[in-house]
């Protein structure tokens, strides 16, 4: 653990100042997306905007109100039937625990809100996610046994290559719209003139 922490600030070294401080506190570059409103109607917004979000989170958490390529979100599924489940064996410290992580999840996904919940976000929230399904399988050893343990996980494993793989398939399909990687001169590959999965 502490070479992974070590090797993490390593790659810090030669970053720009503004880049480190966002590593270290994304939430604070995410809120600053809120968009400002005038004419004094900042509450409003700011309101509105959270109802928004909210809604979004929702919807993205049922994956068929609105579908998308965060494949996490069927272990959020299967967290949650685990907080369930531990609460009624009583293991009501280790649910609280994973529930606190699951809010702090959400809680993060709602600044990410601000610019659309994002996917490139999910990596802020994704880790303490698969450390709340971790927790749960430490600290209450009856879920380890459980007899649906087992095939939860292999359909969450076929769940996370297929919904991951979807949105690259897509992409290398999609002839409509022109990716954006085929724009001459892109901002992100500007040194880059053009690609060999680009249209000719």
């Amino acid at each position: 653990m502490t070479g992974g922490i070590s090797l993490g600030l390593l790659s810090l070294s030669g970053a720009a100042p503004g880049n480190i401080t966002v590593v270290f506190n994304p939430l604070e570059q995410m809120i600053g997306f809120i968009p400002s409103s005038q004419d004094g109607a900042a509450p409003p917004s700011l309101l509105r905007q959270l109802i928004e979000g909210v809604v979004l989170l929702l919807s993205r958490l049922t994956f068929i109100l609105s579908t998308s390529a965060r494949n996490t979100v069927f272990l959020a599924w299967l967290v949650l039937a685990g907080i369930v489940y531990a609460w009624r064996r009583g293991a009501r410290g280790a649910a609280s625990q994973a529930a606190l992580m699951v809010v702090a999840v959400c809680a993060v996904d709602l600044a990410g809100t601000f610019r659309g919940l994002k996917l490139e976000y999910f990596i802020i929230t994704d880790p303490l996610l698969i450390l709340a399904a971790a927790w749960l399988l430490a600290r209450v050893p009856a879920l380890q046994r459980h007899q649906l343990v087992r095939p939860a996980g292999v359909l969450l494993l076929i769940a996370m290559v297929v919904v991951g793989s979807a949105e690259p398939v897509k992409h290398s399909f999609k002839q409509d719209v022109p990716l954006d990687f085929c724009r001459p001169n892109y901002y992100y590959t500007s040194r880059i003139e053009s690609f060999s999965f680009c249209p000719r």
